[in-house]
């Protein structure tokens, strides 16, 4: 049987999300969680070909690459950490004049959210569906603000922890011969439990 991610792993980084969205600006929530989500990559490629890690010659897109091309990633999960990505890009290179309301962060968004319903299914499928009303209370009490503000931010909030999701999961199993199909799949594994986050 595969083993399972850390649950304290898993509420720790959920803790630390709601929190660094509740505290930070745009730029810099978004920056954190991209890099964040490079950490995952790298430890996830590492588990399936150890020493990847410390090859500096192997950029993050490589990385993301062979994560897909050995099946540890599908199709949408490398397409939304592109977006993702592109959204980092984007705030890194204008620091200044970037904000949730660009019209280029905006259309990545968009192309970040269609991905992870390609991935998860659409709201009702979602595997964090359960966890919503959790996630706002959370967001609320570290900002005194309903629905996670901006449309953008929520976009970039839940693709950051269904994607690390999908990573922590893709270090636990790798490398695996049958890895899981999506990250419903993930959650139907016999030991998941999503936990109540927050």
């Amino acid at each position: 049987m595969n083993s399972c991610p850390d649950t304290e792993e898993w509420h720790r980084l959920l803790n630390f999300s709601a929190k660094l969205l509740g505290e930070s600006s745009q730029i810099v929530f978004t920056l954190v969680a991209a890099s964040l989500l490079e950490e995952h990559v790298s430890e996830a490629l590492d588990k399936a070909v150890p020493g990847s890690r410390t090859d500096r010659n192997v950029s993050h897109w490589r990385r993301v690459d062979l994560l897909f091309k050995i099946g540890l990633l599908t199709e949408n999960v490398r397409d939304a950490l592109r977006f993702f990505a592109n959204i980092r890009n984007t705030f890194a290179h204008q620091p200044h004049a970037t904000t949730f309301d660009d019209p280029s962060i905006k259309d990545f968004a968009v192309k970040l959210q269609a991905a992870m319903e390609k991935e998860c299914g659409n709201g009702s499928d979602i595997v964090f569906r359960d966890q919503n009303k959790a996630l706002d209370d959370k967001y609320f009490a570290a900002t005194g603000k309903r629905e996670w503000g901006h449309t953008v931010a929520r976009t970039l909030f839940f693709a950051y922890v269904m994607l690390a999701y999908y990573l922590i999961w893709a270090k636990h199993i790798a490398p695996a011969p049958n890895p899981p199909k999506n990250i419903n799949d993930i959650g139907k594994h016999v030991c998941t439990k999503i936990p109540t986050v927050i």
